[in-house]
């Protein structure tokens, strides 16, 4: 679609509050620049493409004093936005007096608005209907895709926008970014996908038997694709691409258990960066100073980790609080004042940053955390109470001087102290469940069902006993899984749930006579059942056999790789954790192997199915489409710093794990600038929300 107002700002930028770092032009830069990449280059493009151009346009108008805007976004612009924007960084550099959501009712206001939006069907009859009113004088919108011929509205607007001379005039800019990743954090994105990823494992590609060119399953892929592409226009380059390889059972008469979703992203992926190349100046493989990797995988490579408990701060909210990755934390708060809690976990925290990955026994005990957050709590409270009842008078010269520098310190004491007694508060809602449902208990079990297993895998024979019974894992620990669960009534049945399915994930010959038996004795209402059937479909692999004659249908097996590792903590003990596959592929490539049992490098070939390059050429085809242009490494500022000589890009179709995540920090901090890892994919999956997910599976 033709924009109006292309022309380009230039790319000078002023100084911002920036989430607790700087950013500055000329010589100054900000310190933690490095730790921040993913976000510090969404916050480059959007200032680039969206904001600046409206500055600039707004004084070259001529219009009198600072130029005022409001800035108008639906639900997804919110998602990019607040992970690199502060309310503050807005006001002071984007010239933002007013953020309004697009689908709320708003008044007419005298002040230019900035658009930031999909251009779903439902946003574009909303932005026709404020221009027509109008509701503001003078408009720059900015969609975050480019516009699909195919939605609803997309012609009426294009044909409203062309024809009338009146939304012309109003309209100072009109643009299609390729901006349509969520950077949740320095090193972690989504496609916020979650009710499409389920697509990903149906049972057949034609959904919609209506559709004679392609199922809806297909246009999830394509969708995925775009959105990942446009992470390259960001990074301005050409990345190598490797795809998982077929790890589905073959010959069965499921097709969905002979597909390979990973493939067919890479080769749609590998097609439109290709287009862009030309379009968007993409730069070369060849040219580029950082290589980078792109390594498509899906969920199927590692059911064991949504499954798990893990043992980290930032897990352990999420798991036993039942937080939404981004959800506001306070809301889960029983007992405490909720208006004291309204805060967000995210980076412009500089505690949650240091202690996110911690182990949470370290967090609870190490001086240098929660002790230190409850002592400053406390020290916050004695000078608060001295200084502001009167007795001021009679206060030491030395108190006097401390309360002095501490304000010297902060901006707002009151908001610091806000910060720890916040994380005061969830750590000990997180100890309280974890002693009551009795999870190191349970962890125990869970880690002694996949050493048992690893052991039975790698032995070359399995033992004679163990094979007659059909298991995998000792029989004796079903005895004991039983025992807990029975004994503890506390526990969430999702918690049963995990426990459960992760001992017929790694059965060896479990039948649906007995999967019964188990769902029944526990009284879980067929939702064990429910969620072998979806996971069996998410693998492509038969876990449950029909009959005893007929057998189980094997099992996951696991990596011929160790999954258990034992790490010692800052307090002197030692954990026990699980590994993730995606960690372990991680760590490969960094150390400069390739797995080649495991990854394939995309090309297009002539051999390709006739499914796979039909996706191909629509996918090049659709980006062959006008564009407002990449951001590339032309256009970063010179106080940008060099990046990484290896950036790896790991994408997870149907959902990542925060251990998943953790893994890309850790090797990162390994390899200490030599290599960075981004971690992405369509959603991130807490385990109460896998859950949920494989539930879904099940009915398509």
């Amino acid at each position: 679609m033709t924009s109006v107002g292309m022309t380009r700002a230039s790319a000078t930028h002023g100084r911002f509050s920036f989430r607790g770092t700087r950013y500055a032009s000329g010589g100054e830069r900000g310190a933690s620049w490095t730790s921040r990449y993913l976000l510090d280059l969404t916050r480059h493009y959007l200032m680039y493409h969206v904001f600046e151009p409206a500055v600039l346009k707004e004084r070259r108008a001529g219009h009198r004093g600072t130029p005022k805007f409001v800035l108008v976004v639906d639900e997804h612009a919110t998602r990019v936005l607040s992970p690199c924007f502060l309310v503050s960084d807005l006001c002071a550099g984007c010239h933002v007096t007013l953020i309004e959501r697009l689908e709320a009712e708003r008044q007419p206001l005298d002040l230019p608005a900035i658009y930031l939006c999909l251009p779903t069907s439902r946003n574009l009859a909303t932005v026709l209907s404020d221009l027509r009113k109008p509701t503001y004088p003078r408009y720059y919108i900015s969609f975050l895709e480019p516009i699909n011929d195919e939605i609803e509205y997309a012609n009426e607007f294009e044909a409203r926008v062309k024809s009338a001379p009146g939304l012309v005039g109003r309209i100072r800019q009109l643009r299609e970014l390729d901006m349509s990743f969520v950077p949740n954090e320095s090193q972690v994105f989504t496609l916020n996908m979650r009710n499409d990823a389920k697509y990903l494992f149906a049972d057949h590609r034609r959904i919609n038997s209506d559709d004679q060119t392609f199922g809806y399953k297909d246009q999830v892929l394509v969708r995925v694709a775009e959105r990942l592409a446009t992470l390259c226009v960001v990074l301005g380059q050409e990345p190598s691409i490797y795809f998982q390889r077929e790890v589905r059972q073959q010959g069965s008469a499921n097709p969905a258990l002979e597909e390979n979703p990973a493939k067919d992203l890479a080769i749609m992926l590998k097609s439109m960066v290709s287009a862009y190349r030309h379009t968007h100046s993409l730069t070369s493989k060849k040219e580029a100073d950082t290589k980078i990797r792109v390594v498509i995988l899906d969920r199927s490579l590692d059911p064991v980790s949504p499954l798990l408990h893990e043992v980290t701060y930032q897990a352990m909210l999420h798991d036993l609080l039942e937080l939404n990755y981004d959800e506001e934390a306070g809301n889960v708060s029983q007992d405490v004042d909720r208006s004291q809690l309204k805060y967000w976990l995210n980076e412009s925290d500089s505690f949650w940053l240091s202690v996110r990955h911690l182990f949470f026994s370290e967090f609870v005990s190490d001086p240098a955390y929660l002790p230190l957050a409850r002592s400053r709590v406390k020290k916050f409270d004695e000078l608060r109470q001295t200084f502001s009842s009167g007795q001021s008078q009679t206060a030491t010269s030395a108190q006097s001087r401390r309360f002095a520098d501490l304000l010297l310190q902060v901006k707002d004491i009151a908001e610091l102290k806000k910060q720890f007694k916040y994380h005061v508060n969830l750590a000990t809602q997180c100890q309280t469940r974890f002693e009551k449902w009795r999870i190191a208990h349970l962890m125990e079990l869970e880690q002694e069902l996949i050493e048992t297993a690893a052991r039975s895998d790698f032995a070359g024979n399995l033992n004679s006993v163990m094979d007659r019974v059909g298991l995998r894992t000792d029989p004796r620990i079903i005895a004991r899984i039983t025992e807990f669960l029975d004994s503890n009534k506390a526990l969430r049945p999702a918690d049963r749930i995990r426990l459960l399915l992760l001992y017929v994930l790694l059965h060896r010959k479990m039948t649906s006579h007995d999967l019964r038996g188990i769902d029944q004795h526990f009284k879980l209402g067929g939702d064990l059942t429910r969620c072998v059937s979806g996971m069996e479909k998410m693998l492509g692999r038969q876990l449950v056999g029909s009959d005893a004659r007929e057998g189980g249908g094997g099992g996951y097996r696991l990596p011929k790789r160790q999954c258990l590792h034992t790490v010692p903590t800052s307090t002197g003990g030692e954990i026990t954790t699980w590994v993730p596959q995606v960690g372990h592929l991680m760590r490969q490539m960094g150390d400069g192997k390739i797995d080649h049992d495991t990854l394939e490098k995309a090309a297009l070939s002539k051999g390709i199915s006739a499914s796979t390059a039909s996706l191909g050429r629509i996918a090049e085809s659709a980006a062959d489409m006008t564009r407002s242009g990449g951001l590339g490494h032309k256009h970063l500022t010179n106080n940008t710093q060099r990046p990484a000589r290896n950036l790896y890009v790991f994408f997870v179709l149907g959902g990542i794990t925060l251990s998943e995540m953790k893994c890309a920090y850790d090797l990162t901090a390994r390899h200490q600038g030599r290599a960075r890892f981004f971690l992405g994919s369509t959603h991130i999956s807490t385990p109460a929300e896998f859950i949920e997910d494989i539930k879904r599976i099940t009915h398509l």
